[in-house]
């Protein structure tokens, strides 16, 4: 006497790693015991939701699926703007955010949720930069005296030494 085949058994695939829901096969045929199909392994016979919620995945953890949230990107820290790229499955740390951070003047705002200019910091760095700039030209005048004094330009060629602009 022959024994029955069973119908196929659906099963219901997982990452080994992250444990999200990856797809789903037929189990293969157990040559010892054909009404007891092989389930291999990171798979299941539990039918998760296929149905998928935006920006989350289902994950099979402790024998049933959960709904998890799938926040991997990049993103910025809003302390800082600096890049972080989130590589893992979860709940995102209210650190961070989507947006990268437009200038090195900017910062976060928590109550408006986006970066903010913050004016002091233009102000400071239009100042420094004036003052680098007016540095640079002493340093290049007191340079380019010093040069002639020691014969190296003559003196009718100062201001073409001064501007850069030798024609």
């Amino acid at each position: 006497m022959k024994s029955k085949k069973a119908k196929p058994l659906k099963i219901y695939h997982y990452d080994r790693v992250t444990m999200e829901f990856i797809g789903e096969g037929l189990a293969d045929e157990n040559p010892k015991d054909p009404k007891n199909p092989l389930v291999p392994a990171f798979a299941t016979v539990i039918r998760p939701n296929i149905e998928r919620l935006e920006g989350n995945v289902w994950c099979f953890i402790e024998n049933k699926w959960i709904n998890v949230p799938d926040n991997r990107g990049i993103y910025y820290k809003k302390e800082t703007g600096e890049i972080v790229e989130i590589s893992c499955l979860g709940d995102l740390s209210e650190e961070l955010t989507k947006e990268p951070k437009p200038t090195p003047f900017h910062k976060w705002d928590e109550q408006a949720k986006q970066w903010v200019e913050n004016k002091s910091l233009v102000r400071a760095n239009e100042i420094e930069e004036r003052i680098y700039g007016k540095m640079a030209q002493l340093m290049r005048r007191a340079a380019v005296d010093e040069m002639i004094e020691e014969g190296l330009i003559n003196p009718e060629d100062k201001e073409k030494a001064l501007t850069g602009k030798w024609d």
